[in-house]
């Protein structure tokens, strides 16, 4: 058992893809701090002195940061900071009041983020083209499958919503139980791929339920 020491209150938290490092943030720090979780030891202070910090998500590949949350009398900010040189390296802006989760895909295409407007965006990491807006609560949780083919969220009072990345389409919506009967009713997607998916989905219904 460690105690990290940030010097504040957490208001964001997210852990890094191999488990070894972890992000903090208090939204009025106007920074990150980045922990080594064996040694306890701070490795690095991500300085981003005008965000309300209260949303992070590394990338997969460990090597960047997403922050998010409200900067100013701007809502719903995006910035992405390179962990090595602790430099910006983007911004961009598409929900009207602060951001509240973060998400990257897998693969590193994605990222999406949720805001108290109760919209969610998908953008395009490499081009920072916002790829569509989707209406939704997530203030629970917000997460992609492994291949990136979906996306979940969960609200404040057991609502869920999953939708297809690509199309927009929404395929689920409700709560755990009638999300897993409908999709085991009548899958999803081309109906030689519908069992396959409708598995794919379920499971991740239930790593949302779970966290």
């Amino acid at each position: 058992q460690r105690i990290l020491r940030s010097g504040g209150g957490n208001d964001a938290l997210v852990i890094d893809a191999e488990g070894k490092r972890l992000a903090s943030a208090h939204k009025f720090g106007g920074s990150a701090q980045i922990w080594d979780l064996q040694s306890g030891q701070k490795l690095r202070v991500i300085q981003a002195p005008r965000f309300e910090v209260r949303a992070m998500a590394f990338s997969p590949d460990g090597t960047r940061i997403a922050l998010a949350g409200r900067m100013g009398s701007q809502h719903g900010p995006l910035g992405i900071w390179d962990l090595a040189s602790g430099k910006e390296t983007l911004e961009v802006t598409g929900h009207v009041l602060p951001v509240t989760k973060a998400a990257s895909s897998f693969d590193g295409q994605w990222l999406a983020t949720a805001s108290s407007d109760r919209t969610i965006c998908i953008w395009e990491v490499k081009t920072t083209h916002l790829l569509r807006k989707l209406e939704g609560d997530a203030h629970g949780d917000l997460r992609f499958s492994p291949d990136g083919w979906v996306l979940a969220a969960a609200g404040p009072r057991g609502d869920y919503r999953i939708w297809e990345v690509s199309s927009g389409e929404l395929l689920v919506e409700g709560g755990e139980a009638e999300a897993l009967a409908g999709l085991a009713a009548e899958g999803v997607g081309d109906e030689d791929e519908g069992d396959e998916e409708a598995i794919v989905v379920g499971e991740l219904v239930g790593a949302v339920v779970e966290a």
